[in-house]
């Protein structure tokens, strides 16, 4: 409930002309402030009713201890050198940690010094703040907090840091602005699954272990045997063929892994809720997650407008950065669904199978599932969609085609224990 009227606060205080007058009452005002403004509006309102000359007293009373707040917060505001540390990244629904370093430049103590962040943008609330620092000698350092809550996944860009000072009678806050700026991205919320049926097809990718690892091809040595016409000149075994007289090359055995597609459909109708694509994020998050702990090559395609070809795997990339795409994902009207056929058919070939998380189901979605299967890759769709599909359900096996709700978990993922 709390964070409910937090969020419609945020949103009023966005409002043309209304920030005007909320801004300040939320970022400048103390609470004995606040209790003073709406003391003065009361009594401005009776007294406008009556004129009683106590009431007329209380409002001027009011007004004077107002307006020399103010005057006086911005005359003993002293000079302040401030710096941001780095902010670390957060999922939805984590904290996120804003800490400021302040220094006291000026020649007299800086009294009841507090931080906040001005304008922020949609997707983040305000939890607490630090303790208000009773008093910072010159020259002497210290640091504030800011606590804020991400409510929404992406890439968050903060310039609006303050820190000010309500000495001397504790009515108005005066802000002095920092130039520092604070980047920062929220990763989808996701539950990481106990196990992952992988699709199976036919195509498998060589190299094993070490491929994922360092450049190069991959193959266990298994013996000797003497040289063929064709044989590599590279596996040319020289002391054997030194000892024997007649060329004799070293046999591998190919290793192969397996390497998954992993598909996010980004269509959201206009004016519709992107409800369904939020969890399909999530839920790719949670499958990412669980293959990038083991020796799996992932190909993160997110299929919008444009198609953008991400792969990951051992060595080839944290896992991080496939959370770091998925924050920044945002969702388009249509989905180019021959130029993601067209993106993936080079790479069909070494792909062992394929996880589709969709939004809907459509022709143009089963066209692009009939031609990666017939590239000799298995498909597993997931559809996240609340309502009625668009499309009729095709002839697919019941764990090849799973639709889900916007808040339900696919049944054959169980989420991991702790």
């Amino acid at each position: 409930m709390r964070q409910a009227l937090a969020e419609a606060w945020d949103r009023l205080a966005r409002r043309a002309p209304l920030r005007w007058v909320v801004a300040p009452y939320r970022d400048r005002l103390t609470p004995a402030g606040r209790a003073l403004l709406l003391l003065w509006l009361a009594a401005g309102l009776f007294g406008m009713s009556s004129l009683d000359a106590p009431i007329y007293v209380v409002w001027c009373f009011a007004t004077a201890a107002l307006g020399a707040a103010e005057i006086l917060s911005w005359a003993f505001l002293p000079v302040l050198a401030t710096r941001r540390l780095p902010v670390a990244n957060t999922s939805v629904g984590d904290e996120v940690i804003l800490d400021v370093a302040v220094r006291n430049t000026s020649r007299r103590t800086a009294r009841d010094l507090t931080a906040c962040e001005l304008n922020l943008p949609p997707g983040l609330a305000v939890v607490r703040s630090s303790p208000t620092l009773a008093a910072l000698a010159p020259d002497e350092s210290a640091s504030l907090r800011l606590t804020l809550r991400a409510l929404k996944r992406g890439a968050y860009r903060l310039g609006g840091l303050r820190v000010g000072s309500a000495f001397p009678l504790g009515l108005w806050r005066e802000l002095r602005a920092s130039r520092d700026i604070a980047s920062f991205l929220v990763y989808p919320r996701f539950v990481t699954p106990a196990s992952f049926p992988v699709p199976e097809g036919r195509n498998h990718q060589p190299g094993g272990f070490l491929l994922a690892s360092e450049v190069g091809e991959s193959a266990e040595f298994m013996h000797t045997r003497e040289y063929r016409s064709g044989d590599n000149p590279r596996h040319v075994h020289w002391p054997s063929t030194a000892r024997l007289g007649r060329p004799v090359v070293r046999v591998y055995h190919e290793e192969y892994f397996v390497r998954l597609a992993l598909v996010v459909d980004t269509e959201v109708a206009a004016g519709s809720s992107d409800a369904g694509f939020e969890h399909a994020v999530s839920l790719a998050a949670g499958i990412a997650d669980y293959l990038s702990r083991r020796e799996y090559i992932i190909d993160l395609f997110a299929a919008g407008a444009r198609v953008y070809h991400f792969q990951s795997g051992r060595a080839l990339a944290h896992f991080d950065h496939i959370l770091e795409i998925l924050a920044c994902l945002a969702a388009t009207p249509r989905v180019d669904f021959p130029a993601l056929t067209e993106a993936i058919a080079p790479e069909a070939p070494r792909l062992t199978g394929l996880v589709a998380l969709f939004t809907d189901w459509s022709q143009e979605r089963e066209r692009f599932v009939r031609a990666t299967q017939a590239l000799g890759v298995a498909v597993r769709v997931v559809v996240v969609r609340d309502a009625a599909l668009s499309w009729p359900r095709p002839a697919l096996p019941p764990e090849s085609f799973v639709v889900v709700g916007t808040g339900d978990e696919i049944p054959w993922l169980a989420p991991a224990t702790p």
